[in-house]
């Protein structure tokens, strides 16, 4: 069934990518990147925490991608255009977040939700935008941190 309705590719899983699209990827990786450089250091984690919070994200990433870039945004796409499915698929990845995330960390979600779903506007597959938002995680940032030591 996942063939005939068009397989993975369908929802966003490829590894197609555009210049644009990676060029956007790239300017908010190194945005982001600067974010997490400038932060205090609130926690100390030893590398056995970072190597587990680093492996855990990757299956976050590649969840939230499927669900809110390759289902909801997509969907939400066919019926309302892209802008206003990026806006809308963006607020509920943020209202998602809600029990985990601080509201002063929304307006970056928000970003992170838009930015994605530009990504994939235009052409770029699931595959890069997961591995973005992968680093994009505060422990992948610890461990590059920690790594440049």
């Amino acid at each position: 069934m996942i063939r005939r309705n068009g397989g993975f590719r369908r929802w966003g899983w490829h590894k197609g990518y555009t210049r644009r699209g990676l060029a956007l990827l790239a300017l908010a990786i190194a945005g982001w990147s600067a974010y997490y450089a400038a932060r205090p250091r609130v926690f100390d984690f030893s590398n056995a925490e970072l190597f587990i919070g680093w492996a855990t994200t990757v299956a976050v990433a590649l969840s939230e991608e499927t669900c809110f870039r390759g289902l909801v945004y997509l969907s939400l796409r066919q019926r309302f255009g892209a802008r206003r499915a990026m806006l809308f698929a963006a607020t509920l990845f943020t209202l998602y977040h809600w029990p985990v995330q601080p509201l002063g960390e929304w307006p970056e979600i928000f970003m992170t939700g838009v930015i994605a779903c530009a990504a994939l506007e235009l052409g770029t597959g699931l595959v890069w935008i997961a591995l973005a938002l992968w680093w994009n995680r505060p422990s992948t940032q610890s461990a590059a941190h920690i790594a440049q030591k």
